[in-house]
């Protein structure tokens, strides 16, 4: 059976320039700016380089990932310079909320309280929970971690 010729990267970036074009409408728009101004306006990208293959960085420290690839394409479509601002993930939606970034472009999952305070596009990508665990480990499922005593590292934000 042949393939269709969309790679799965492809999709990916589709859905990402979706969802930033979504965020940036929102996030862009202002009452009384005009519209030559906005046209050279930097947009500033705020994301924390540190969860790859969407946000990383290369070899030489450059901004690097699907996220960082669908940023410069969505500042080229609307005809801006763009500028990748790393934070520390905690730090994303205060720097929106406070208009030092433009736009959230991250792997930021949609929760009620977030709702509260940002305006989310459509999801374009989901990812599901995982347990690392040690070859000889007696846990085989989360409900196995209820424990007293069980040690478990996470990433909070």
């Amino acid at each position: 059976m042949k393939g269709i010729g969309i790679s799965m990267n492809k999709i990916i970036k589709g859905l990402l320039l979706t969802l930033v074009l979504t965020i940036s409408l929102v996030g862009c728009s202002s009452v009384g700016d005009k519209k030559e101004d906005k046209a050279n306006k930097e947009l500033v990208i705020g994301m924390e380089l540190a969860y790859p293959p969407f946000e990383t960085t290369d070899e030489k420290g450059n901004p690097s990932g699907i996220s960082v690839d669908l940023a410069k394409d969505l500042g080229e479509y609307l005809g801006r310079p763009v500028r990748i601002e790393n934070m520390a993930y905690a730090g994303l939606i205060p720097s929106l909320q406070s208009k030092k970034i433009d736009v959230i472009l991250s792997s930021l999952t949609i929760t009620k309280e977030r709702q509260e305070v940002i305006d989310f596009s459509d999801a374009y990508s989901k990812s599901y929970l995982t347990l690392l665990i040690n070859k000889d480990s007696t846990v085989n499922e989360v409900k196995d971690l209820n424990i007293k005593g069980k040690k478990v590292a996470v990433k909070k934000g």
